[in-house]
């Protein structure tokens, strides 16, 4: 693939990052206070925070850096190699899990099952036959959210080797 073609490839996955970034974002200040009160659930703050910061600062690189070539401090550079390292690590969780929900279709159906049967007092005026056409539709809605969850961890991962080739490449701007 040429160089051109490789860039507008990297500019069109910073654009789909920014969008997963902001979702994340939002989510990030619905959870923030629950975190503080379980402190267990600061970890997947932490790295749910690395993955947005990555996300906007590799974008505000590719714009002002390389697109208007802005040189930033070597601290910028740091905080983006650090960041993205943290969304490694997110991508590498992300496959396990994804990995597991895609081979072992009964515990998705499990799940789906308890949800129903916690919730038996919403779903009671339900026929059978109801109760197993939402069951088809919520199993079809949680494998669409994690195929897209899939290509998103794919877009993260090439995103994050490209971008430490092109730190790599322009060292530069960066004093």
């Amino acid at each position: 693939m040429n160089t051109i073609a490789v860039a507008r490839l990297y500019k069109i996955a910073s654009y789909v990052l920014l969008f997963f970034a902001s979702f994340f974002s939002l989510m990030l200040l619905f959870i923030l206070p629950f975190a503080f009160a379980e402190p267990a659930l600061l970890l997947g703050v932490f790295i749910i925070a690395g993955v947005v910061l990555y996300s906007f600062s590799s974008f505000r690189f590719m714009k002002k850096g390389l697109g208007e070539g802005h040189v930033f401090r070597n601290r910028y550079k740091d905080f983006i190699k650090v960041n993205a390292f943290v969304v490694l690590f997110f991508v590498l969780q992300s496959f396990v899990g994804i990995t597991d929900i895609l081979l072992k279709k009964e515990l998705l159906n499990q799940l789906i099952d308890t949800i129903l049967s916690q919730n038996s007092e919403s779903f009671s005026q339900l026929t059978p036959a109801q109760l197993k056409e939402l069951k088809k539709e919520l199993l079809a809605s949680i494998q669409i959210v994690v195929w897209v969850f899939l290509i998103y961890a794919v877009i993260l991962t090439a995103h994050v080797i490209y971008t430490f080739r092109l730190l790599k490449k322009n060292n530069h701007l960066f004093a």
